[in-house]
């Protein structure tokens, strides 16, 4: 499972209508925390509207998890699979 062909050009166009409900809350999140490292009041309340005060703690645990992968990699050099 995964994201579909359009999906993934959604997000790099940052198109959250084609996702629909927590999807698109979780999509809109996760590019607010992964570009700017926070969220406004606004987007905040967004989230814990549709995702609930566990939903937002597990997105930033797992936002924050592959940022800190990401950072080892790069670091560490360690090559893209063939």
């Amino acid at each position: 499972m995964g994201l579909t062909d359009a999906e993934l050009a959604a997000v790099r166009e940052q198109d959250w209508d084609v996702f629909v409900g927590d999807e698109r809350v979780a999509a809109r999140t996760t590019h607010l925390l992964a570009a700017g490292g926070d969220l406004d009041d606004e987007a905040y309340a967004e989230a814990v509207a549709l995702l609930g005060p566990s939903g937002v703690f597990e997105l930033l645990t797992l936002v924050g998890y592959y940022a800190a992968l990401a950072l080892q990699l790069r670091v560490f050099r360690v090559p893209a699979p063939d």
